[in-house]
């Protein structure tokens, strides 16, 4: 079941049928990464769309 294929990053040994050239450890570590550099810029464009609505808005609540 073990042939000569190993994860690109870790080296453990992957099965001789599997599609990906990474283990499924270090393929959800990624996966992981990627979603906290979406919600980090998610929230920064936010911020600062907020931001620039207050700048130009005058700062004033208007009702």
């Amino acid at each position: 079941m073990i042939s000569g294929n190993t994860c690109k990053k870790c080296g453990r040994n992957l099965p001789t049928n599997y599609k990906y050239k990474k283990c499924e450890s270090c393929r959800n570590k990624r996966i992981e990464t990627a979603k906290k550099v979406v919600f980090g810029t998610i929230t920064v464009l936010g911020t600062v769309g907020s931001i620039a609505v207050t700048i130009f808005s005058g700062g004033k609540n208007k009702k």
